[in-house]
């Protein structure tokens, strides 16, 4: 082959390589940066829960048809998201978000909200790709947990020797130690043997006396609330008084139980 028709040849192939490049770039090397992460950090079952997605754009270059998918873990309720920049489509409980554009180093943060049915691990897996970027998914997986609190009762009784025929006062204290709040307590006292009930000096309290047991509604407690029920009874019988009270929640664990009753 003559040597000019090689020169030829060869500038032919570094010419179509050159074309090659131009018209077909290469895919992008550097990817989407995804992040999942869930406000409580310690969830409660029955309580709203938040999931915040964030995605960048890592790249050098804009990124065309980027869509983010979130799948939620099948006990957990949707209740809706916070976004009105993209377009978000639940199917299932798989939400798809389209989003515009994302310019080099552009952030976008989208929440999703809902409220876990059950006690234990939920799993919320998020997906994100576009034109230029392969799928990559970020997977978060948070244990649900009963709201907990530390309820502790108190019995105060000023008087255990009174005279027969006597009125008296005592007092049923209940405390929310915490963490939590506590909704619907109930306190039960046993008013003391050889005497009987005459009434409650808290207004506004519901009081169930039963078979000389009175059920105090002591409703919701903050952490760090109690409620004070103030009871009086009469003497119809000598001896020793002792009355006694007890707590205990009606949905969250009660962490310490060694002082639920009085």
């Amino acid at each position: 082959m003559p040597r000019s028709t090689l020169v030829q040849l060869r500038l032919a192939v570094v010419l179509f390589a050159w074309i090659a490049v131009l018209a077909f770039p290469a895919r992008a090397q550097v990817g989407l940066g995804l992040g999942v992460s869930i406000s409580p950090a310690r969830p409660v079952r029955s309580e709203t829960v938040v999931f915040q997605l964030s995605l960048t754009n890592l790249n050098t270059i804009l990124q065309s048809g980027v869509v983010l998918t979130n799948t939620l873990d099948p006990s957990l309720t949707f209740v809706g998201t916070s976004t009105n920049v993209v377009s978000v489509t639940n199917r299932s409980g798989v939400l798809e978000f389209v989003l515009p554009n994302l310019e080099v180093g552009q952030f976008l943060s989208l929440s999703v909200t809902g409220v876990p049915t059950r006690i234990g691990l939920i799993t919320n897996v998020a997906t994100a790709a576009s034109v230029d970027v392969r799928a990559i998914s970020v997977t978060n997986v948070p244990t649900v947990v009963n709201r907990q609190s530390d309820l502790s009762v108190r019995v105060t009784l000023a008087e255990t020797e009174p005279l027969t025929g006597q009125l008296l006062n005592y007092r049923v204290t209940v405390t929310n130690l915490g963490p939590d709040t506590v909704d619907a307590v109930v306190v039960s006292n046993a008013i003391p043997a050889g005497t009987e009930f005459v009434a409650l000096a808290t207004p506004g309290i519901v009081v169930i006396p039963t078979n000389g047991v009175i059920r105090f509604q002591a409703g919701t407690l903050a952490a760090g609330a109690g409620s004070e029920f103030t009871v009086t009874i009469r003497t119809v019988a000598a001896g020793t008084l002792a009355a006694t009270a007890t707590v205990l929640p009606t949905e969250n664990d009660d962490t310490v139980t060694s002082n639920n009753v009085a």
